[in-house]
């Protein structure tokens, strides 16, 4: 600060600007430090040693902080009541306050346990701290209470107020008081019906009533039992019971069933408590006996309920069981009034027109009672009757859909007149691919009412073949070659037709005679076009045609340069435009002049026939001769074969002939019984999916094996088969064309299976009640003899299923030790052994 000539009576303003923060810390006091003075003016008289003295300063604090308690609302089960207190805005320093609790409704000591104590809170803005106070679950049916817990006393300087200081703690209780009444049975002589009323959930201070009432059900006020209304007085305490007791009527009358009334928990006398089973059933036993017994006649399975084309049914038929003294067997529709003559029928025997449910029992007609009754469903249905059919016709191999419409029902196939399975449903049948007209039979059946089949046929109609046609040449000069041709010779296969002249070079002068011969010598050449055309066709299939082309020329040529003239090959046969007519390799000049021809790669050796595909060389293509195959087998693994184990299939196959043998196919098939592991074939390859092991070629006595190892899947008797399916030349005899080897294998048992467990106590309890064969089901017609300890024996069981309880010819065995001989089946050694009957 500077003071001059100009200020030095009024003095420099000096301003200290406080620091406004944003959270609650009180009056602040600090100051405003002053140093020594100082002055360059000789005039001045300097203070020497004496400082102008600070300026004391307090910021007042302008923030403000507020704390509070929220309510709380628990059950009286939750142990602790846990208020929140907060505090809202940031204050320095932190603060703490104190707690206390107070009584309202809920009393400390008996529903909450009192509690004071202070919070610490550390200043934070939105800061919370907990007030644990413990509740006390008593067992007391009581309205929900109310306490305090108070706040006060907050230790800060700064501005910081209550927003609420009372938080109020309600408690809700959890105790649930429920009266029941109890269903009861009595017998008509008891004298009184006593029910019995039960107070359950807890104790309710004070006490209450309940009131009740009588009501009917089948028994009636003023006939079986008098009629109550009144109130039962509870002191309140748990589990505690009062009793109603409704006099009874015991009448000299048979009533048919026990008869029930109602006792009705009606009002309380207590907010606290509620009826739980407002409604007790008592059941009135009757003492009198009806004649009729308790028992209803017993039915007749024998004595079919379901009826085709029947007129009327016996019901006395449905039971053999005599009806007591004094009652007569009875039948009525009406089965809730069973005792009421009127409606019980008057004849047993029921007309086809009236199916339905019917009711017989033994009636007694002086105590007007009966006994239960038996109950028969009557169907009476008629049999179908055929409406029409229709077959159909087809051309060839195929499928058709036949027709079968009957009057009701549904329809069924065959194809046999009578048994077999059925192969198809619903009235339109299609068949399976035929070749051949073949009849196919429907049956109607409704309800069980089945007709008898009727035929449907399908008819199958061969188309009319024109054969394969082969074209040709001929010549038109003799000198050169052959003119004439058999136009037949051109068709393999043909059914009956006609031959058309359809391209006629000749111009006319070509004719067809009349048995099919054409003769070109002297025409002009080109190609003749013939057109076959069959004649035999039966609708629906329709006649077929083919073109044949004749090739004329005057045949001094040599056109597929062979070394013939066409003439010398119409001559022999063989083909003009082909060189080499049988495909074997060799030209038809090279078969018959024996001159090679350099363009081929083959070089004759003599002459050969040029239409013989197999001369001179042999081919697969060629039949050698006669073959005779032989087909053995053989089977191979360890004793006892069991389910898992491997086996290995040898296949052997001999060629006894000396001739060669193509395209050999040996079906070597595993079925389920087996799962394929691998395979050797010392020819050829074998495939595990067809189970074809197939043989290109085998020399004459030549011997090939295939070796097939497989899983045993299956128990019991096995088999496997190795068939000749194929080869060329046909194998000439049959009988060694297959091989089967047959196996017995067992199951797969695990450890403890086949086990007799020695003891058992058939006493009806359903704890080891019968004699137990362990892991049973894995084994295969299990069989089991019981002797007793004379040697006698006393059961046996061809296909033991576990269910034997001790019980011989003259029923239960006494107690003791009895012997068994007990056969697991194939592949398993017979067990002998004792076992023991407690009762």
């Amino acid at each position: 600060i500077v003071l001059n000539a100009g200020n030095w009576n009024t003095g420099v303003i000096v301003t200290v600007t406080g620091e406004d923060d944003a959270f609650v810390d009180g009056p602040v006091a600090y100051s405003i430090i002053t140093g020594n003075v100082t002055s360059t003016d000789a005039n001045y008289d300097i203070l020497t040693g004496v400082d102008v003295p600070d300026v004391a300063v307090t910021n007042n604090d302008n923030d403000t902080a507020s704390i509070s308690i929220d309510n709380l609302t628990v059950n009286e089960g939750v142990g602790t009541a846990s208020f929140t207190v907060t505090l809202t805005g940031e204050v320095e320093a932190g603060l703490t306050v104190e707690y206390a609790t107070s009584n309202n409704t809920a009393t400390a000591g008996q529903d909450y346990t009192a509690a004071a104590d202070i919070l610490t809170f550390a200043g934070n803005d939105g800061e919370t701290q907990t007030v644990d106070i413990s509740i006390t679950d008593d067992g007391i049916v009581e309205v929900s209470e109310i306490f305090f817990v108070t706040l006060s006393n907050i230790v800060n300087p700064g501005n910081i107020t209550f927003t609420n200081d009372v938080g109020v703690g309600s408690i809700t209780d959890n105790d649930a008081a429920n009266v029941i009444v109890d269903d009861i049975i009595v017998n008509e002589d008891d004298g009184q019906a006593v029910f019995t009323v039960t107070l359950t959930g807890g104790n309710v201070p004070g006490g209450f009533t309940v009131s009740y009432s009588t009501a009917d059900d089948t028994a009636l006020a003023g006939e079986d039992y008098i009629a109550q209304s009144s109130s039962v007085l509870f002191t309140g305490n748990d589990t505690e019971t009062q009793t109603i007791a409704i006099p009874l009527i015991d009448d000299a009358i048979v009533e048919q069933a026990t008869e029930d009334f109602f006792v009705n928990l009606n009002s309380l006398s207590s907010a606290l408590v509620s009826i739980g089973d407002a409604q007790g059933v008592a059941t009135i036993v009757d003492d009198e006996v009806c004649d009729a017994g308790t028992t209803a006649p017993v039915l007749d399975p024998d004595v079919p309920t379901a009826f085709c084309d029947a007129t009327s049914q016996d019901l006395n038929d449905y039971t053999n069981t005599p009806a007591p003294a004094g009652t007569a067997l009875t039948w009525t529709t009406d089965l809730a009034n069973i005792l009421d003559p009127n409606t019980h029928l008057l004849s047993s025997v029921v007309s086809s027109d009236f199916p339905g449910t019917y009711y017989g029992f033994f009636f007694d007609v002086d105590d007007n009672c009966a006994s239960p009754v038996l109950e028969v469903t009557l169907e009476f249905n008629t049999t179908p009757t055929l409406v029409s059919s229709t077959g159909a016709d087809r051309c060839g191999e195929g499928t058709v859909t036949l027709n079968a419409v009957f009057s009701e029902g549904t329809v069924t196939w065959y194809a046999d007149a009578t048994g077999g399975t059925s192969i198809g449903t619903g009235e339109d049948f299609l068949t399976p691919t035929i070749s051949a007209t073949t009849t196919f039979y429907a049956e109607g059946n409704a309800n069980g009412c089945v007709t008898a089949r009727v035929a449907v046929v399908a008819n199958v109609f061969v188309q009319p073949s024109a054969g394969i046609p082969s074209n040709t040449a001929s010549c038109n000069d003799a000198i050169n070659g052959p003119t004439t041709l058999d136009l037949d010779d051109q068709l393999e296969g043909a059914d009956a037709g006609t031959w058309v002249l359809t391209t006629d070079p000749s111009g006319g002068g070509l004719t067809i005679d009349a048995e099919n011969i054409v003769d070109f010598d002297g025409l002009a050449g080109g190609d003749y076009i013939f057109t076959y055309t069959t004649t035999d066709a039966q609708a629906p299939c329709v006649n077929e045609s083919v073109t044949v082309t004749v090739t004329v020329t005057d045949c001094a040529v040599d056109t597929d340069n062979d070394g013939l003239t066409d003439g010398q090959e119409l001559a022999l046969g063989t083909d003009p435009g082909n060189p080499d007519t049988d495909g074997d390799g060799l030209t038809d000049g090279e078969e018959v002049n024996n001159i090679d021809d350099p363009n081929t790669t083959l070089v004759p050796n003599g002459t050969s026939d040029p239409l013989d595909f197999c001369d001179p060389i042999l081919s697969p293509g060629c039949i050698t001769g006669d073959i005779d195959l032989l087909v053995e087998k053989t089977v191979a693994f360890i004793e006892p074969l069991t389910v898992g184990d491997e086996v290995v299939f040898t296949i052997t196959l001999t060629n006894l002939t000396q001739n060669l043998a193509f395209d050999i196919d040996i079906q070597e098939v595993l079925n389920s019984s087996f799962s394929f592991v691998s395979d050797v074939a010392s020819l050829g390859a074998y495939d595990p999916i067809t189970g074809i092991w197939t043989i290109d070629e085998l020399l004459g006595n030549q011997v090939a094996t295939l070796v097939v190892r497989a899983e045993v899947l299956e128990a019991g008797t096995l088999e496997n088969t190795a068939t000749l399916i194929a080869s060329l030349p046909t194998d000439i005899d049959i009988s060694n064309n297959s091989a089967t080897v047959t196996m017995q294998s067992r199951p797969f048992v695990p450890e403890g299976c086949g086990v007799v467990f020695n003891q058992f106590s058939p006493n009806g309890d359903g704890v080891n009640d019968f004699l137990v064969v362990n892991c049973l089901d894995i084994f295969i017609n299990v069989s089991l003899e019981i002797f007793d300890r004379y040697g006698a024996s006393i059961y046996s069981s061809n296909s033991y299923d576990n269910t034997w309880d001790g019980t011989g010819s003259n029923g239960e065995l006494p107690k003791g030790t009895y012997f068994y001989i007990l056969d697991l089946g194939e592949g398993f050694e017979i067990q002998k052994g004792w076992i023991q009957i407690l009762r």
